[in-house]
């Protein structure tokens, strides 16, 4: 596992997403080095009157039309004032939304303080919603992982074991099927929020290695329709080779888990041994989880029935 990663204020520029909010250098160059360790966004706020006291140094700090009419409203020497308690409050970067309308002195003064100020012509509630997102995911615990990961129907496969028990050849058949291959060998785990999202390393997408034929590229293969960028992990079947005293729970009545990163997920162990059609198995697994996501327990109701018709049998022994 690692922590999460700060990114520096430069990378907002570069950012994927960054043509689609316009974002442009106003002011502090020199503040782009500074760098933002939190997901939060807060807003300028009170802040913009002189009270920093509650402003986060830690997080992007937005700035709408409302700030920028106050702002407007004040004499030279007291936006000289807030420009210098501002630049003080050493928060990473200023984000100007609605065009970023302020006084030029009062950018000028935040520049020379070291802080950067960008601007953009977009509303504060849409750059707040794109930044949120991205910093969430950008800045979310994550950890790497030897396996497997497909979408199967609407479920995300993580497909775990020992090297050369059969992943790949399982994830390969489940494309086969109809299914999407997220990641092969090695996939990338983030935490957002409760949810586990799983992708792959950028230069190994859509790839998987098969022993004999080598690297395949399934985007080629099979098309757009057999890949998928990242999904959601769901469930997580740990491949274990299939020995005499392998302890393999028959019925089903048990509930695994697998903890990663903190999220508890759903696991089950699948034995393999030659003939088992891993590909088969595999999708009716997480169909049988789809069930119990929805409150339906096969092997419960199994055991249910199996009780009650135990309990008839006694009641009409004793009569």
């Amino acid at each position: 596992m690692t922590d999460p990663a700060a990114l520096q204020v430069a990378e907002l520029l570069t950012w994927g997403r960054r043509a689609e909010l316009a974002l442009a250098v106003k002011a502090g160059r020199k503040g782009l080095s500074r760098e933002i360790t939190s997901p939060m966004i807060q807003r300028l706020g009170l802040a913009a009157s002189g009270y920093t006291a509650h402003l986060r140094d830690d997080s992007v700090t937005l700035a709408g039309a409302t700030e920028a009419g106050y702002l407007a409203s004040l004499d030279p020497s007291s936006l000289a004032e807030q420009a210098r308690k501002l630049a003080e409050a050493k928060v990473p970067v200023l984000v100007l939304t609605e065009g970023g309308r302020v006084p030029a002195a009062w950018l000028r003064d935040l520049g020379r303080g070291g802080l950067a100020v960008l601007v953009t012509d977009l509303s504060t509630g849409d750059v707040a919603s794109a930044l949120e997102a991205y910093l969430a995911h950008r800045m979310a615990p994550s950890m790497r992982i030897h396996g497997g990961l497909a979408q199967v129907f609407d479920i995300g496969l993580l497909v775990l074991g020992e090297s050369g028990v059969g992943k790949s050849e399982a994830v390969l058949e489940l494309v086969f099927r109809g299914h999407r291959l997220v990641a092969d060998d090695l996939v990338e785990l983030r935490r957002v929020g409760n949810r586990l999202v799983g992708t792959g390393p950028e230069i190994a997408r859509h790839h998987l290695e098969i022993r004999g034929l080598g690297i395949l590229n399934l985007l080629d293969l099979f098309g757009p329709a057999a890949v998928q960028e990242k999904s959601d992990v769901g469930l997580v079947v740990d491949l274990v080779p299939w020995r005499g005293d392998t302890p393999i729970d028959r019925l089903g009545v048990d509930e695994g888990t697998r903890e990663l990163l903190g999220v508890a997920l759903p696991s089950v162990a699948v034995p393999v041994s030659p003939g088992r059609n891993l590909g088969t198995i595999l999708e009716v697994a997480v169909r049988n989880q789809s069930l119990k996501n929805m409150g339906h327990h096969s092997a419960i109701r199994f055991e249910q029935k199996v009780m009650r018709a135990i309990r008839g049998r006694g009641q009409s022994w004793k009569g």
